[in-house]
């Protein structure tokens, strides 16, 4: 439950580990008190996105990290005129 609540935190107040620390669980209270009415930008997405029925894919686990091949780093240079700007 802490994990969920200090991912929380993080995710969508912007809030460091040491802040968290210092709240009080009236504070946490407090924010989760005006997520009812305001709930924040991720958690309005993902139920739109349910509601449409939109399936989001799963999060990957950490450790199985996937990196771009030579071939697709390739294909997006090319689809990006090399991420050229301006």
């Amino acid at each position: 439950m802490f994990a969920e609540i200090f991912g929380a935190l993080q995710t969508d107040c912007g809030y460091t580990p040491a802040e968290i620390n210092e709240m009080t669980m009236l504070d946490v209270q407090r924010l989760a008190n005006h997520w009812r009415q305001s709930p924040p930008m991720r958690v309005l997405m993902r139920l739109a996105l349910a509601a449409l029925d939109v399936k989001l894919p799963e999060p990957s686990n950490p450790a199985e990290k996937k990196y771009m091949t030579a071939e697709q780093f390739g294909a997006l240079l090319a689809a990006t005129d090399g991420l050229k700007v301006g």
